[in-house]
């Protein structure tokens, strides 16, 4: 269930995480599926730390002022 990138929330990827890690747990994911798996969660890892990342920015900015 890849999100599209528009819609994707810091929320929605942290939830397509979780169930990923879930589903790694029980072993409900064939070594088939296993790439393309690990590839989609770099993709939500990556996009959760640039969303961290912008707004500790934009935190360090309110604080200066």
């Amino acid at each position: 269930m890849k999100q599209p990138q528009s819609d994707l929330t810091y929320a929605l990827a942290m939830q397509r995480l979780q169930e990923i890690a879930s589903d790694l747990e029980s072993g409900s994911i064939s070594i088939d599926e296993l790439e393309s798996v690990i590839a989609e969660s770099k993709e939500l890892v990556t996009f959760c730390e640039i969303k961290l990342r912008t707004l500790e920015t934009r935190i360090e900015g309110l604080e200066q002022e």
